[in-house]
């Protein structure tokens, strides 16, 4: 679809905009009108990047610049309300996932055994990559650690590129099983590019290397048959990779797997371009980080929801058979904020 192609949608309900008042109060008031006080429904027609917002009135709204990103948070939030309840007004491109969530049965493809240990099931140097991994986010295995990176990048791109949207947005009439699909192929490749360079942290590996060396025309059609294994339970390990998702590869023609690959190269790009383009990043010539992606993000992010979407975390175990709790998901804040 054209970049330049006009949405439009309807907010029925009111949006909350936190305001700081004299005395140094904050509170969350209505969105309203300038002109004539009104403060829902308002409708919204983003076209390229420009933001008309209008009151039922027919009044254009003035007194803020709202950017495309975050009226296309607002349109996820109408999407998935509660019919009735004021919305939070976006503060920043972190605020909301906007990424959507497939409704589906979340099994995994068992390992060719039930017992023994992952180390019988690795070689010597796989086995020593996947501890590795683990201790440098506590104890998190290594398919966790990439499909929660994968779904922060699509949580960033989703919003700053019209074509995503359009394509893979249910509230844009988008497809919900290409959206799940681009993110489970974004983890793969973030977990083979790891496993490929011998990586220390799955964090600091730059975003063009995921590009050249997971989704490269020539190494794309491999990730399909990739199957990272995870511990599920002591002494049983499990592919990294839901039944049903590896059924939709089977299933998939080449033209459809292809899409899956541009797509998740296409997000990848767009969060790479939208980290270097924020005025608060500073990289200083360095290549851009996964882990930049998620300190835009904002420290607010959550954390278990992220480390959860694709598999469940009650079912995580590490590679000594040791079970990970909620817990450990606060290391995600000061892991992030120890890579700089």
């Amino acid at each position: 679809m054209a970049e330049t192609a006009e949405q439009s949608f309807v907010c029925p309900d009111d949006l909350l905009v936190e305001r700081w008042l004299p005395g140094f109060k904050r509170l969350s008031l209505p969105l309203d009108c300038e002109r004539c006080g009104a403060t829902s429904p308002y409708t919204f027609r983003i076209a390229g990047a420009e933001v008309n917002v209008l009151c039922p009135r027919g009044h254009r709204y003035t007194a803020d610049v709202i950017q495309p990103p975050a009226a296309r948070q607002i349109q996820h939030l109408v999407h998935t309300r509660r019919p009735g309840r004021p919305l939070p007004f976006p503060s920043g491109p972190g605020a909301v996932c906007t990424m959507p969530v497939l409704r589906e049965r979340r099994a995994l493809l068992p390992a060719p055994t039930k017992t023994g240990r992952q180390r019988d099931l690795l070689d010597e140097a796989g086995w020593r990559w996947s501890r590795r991994i683990e201790r440098d986010f506590g104890d998190w295995p290594a398919s966790l650690q990439a499909y929660a990176l994968a779904r922060h990048v699509m949580a960033l791109a989703l919003p700053h590129s019209a074509d995503l949207w359009q394509r893979l947005h249910p509230a844009a009439g988008g497809n919900t099983i290409d959206a799940h699909m681009t993110a489970v192929v974004i983890g793969l490749a973030i977990d083979e590019t790891g496993r490929h360079t011998n990586a220390s942290s799955l964090r600091r590996m730059a975003i063009q290397d995921v590009l050249d060396l997971a989704l490269a025309p020539d190494v794309a059609p491999a990730l399909r048959d990739a199957r990272p294994l995870t511990p599920y339970h002591p002494g049983r390990f499990m592919y990294a990779v839901r039944r049903l998702d590896v059924a939709r590869f089977e299933a998939a023609d080449p033209d459809r797997y292809d899409s899956w690959c541009r797509l998740a190269a296409q997000a990848l790009g767009c969060a790479q371009e939208t980290v270097l383009n924020d005025p608060t990043t500073t990289l200083f010539g360095q290549a851009v980080r996964l882990a930049d992606i998620s300190e835009l993000l904002g420290r607010h992010w959550q954390h278990v929801e992220c480390l959860q979407w694709h598999h469940t975390i009650d079912s995580a175990f590490n590679s000594h058979g040791q079970r990970v709790h909620f817990a450990l998901a606060r290391w995600w804040d000061w892991s992030v904020r120890r890579v700089r």
